[in-house]
């Protein structure tokens, strides 16, 4: 082989080793960074009101009881309305099925009487 198609073959498997190690690289520093904040002094401080910050945010995101107990009902009435619809294929079919069974029956009937 030509010695610059080695030397670019090698550049090139040295950029695809660098971005391959660069992000653990990366990953490892930005872990380092939040060790170090959260060894500051005001870090507890801090951290508690982003989670004072952040339960006024659920609570105020929240549902009201009656609109929780009315989305309740609705799925509730609406579960119910499928089971039901499910149960009359059900028997419909088991209907059907013991209608074809018994006119086989029927059938088969006749063929021995014949």
């Amino acid at each position: 082989r030509h010695p610059a198609v080695l030397l670019a073959s090698v550049s090139v498997m040295r950029a695809d080793l660098d971005a391959a190690t660069s992000t653990s690289t990366d990953a490892h520093e930005a872990q380092r960074r939040a060790v170090n904040r959260q060894a500051q002094p005001e870090a507890p401080s801090h951290q508690q009101a982003a989670s004072q910050a952040a339960a006024a945010k659920r609570k105020a995101s929240a549902m009201s009881p009656e609109e929780r107990k009315a989305k309740r009902t609705a799925d509730q009435k609406r579960r119910r309305a499928a089971a039901a619809a499910t149960a009359e294929t059900a028997a419909a079919e088991a209907a059907a099925a013991a209608g074809l069974a018994a006119a086989a029956g029927l059938a088969a009937a006749a063929g021995l009487a014949a």
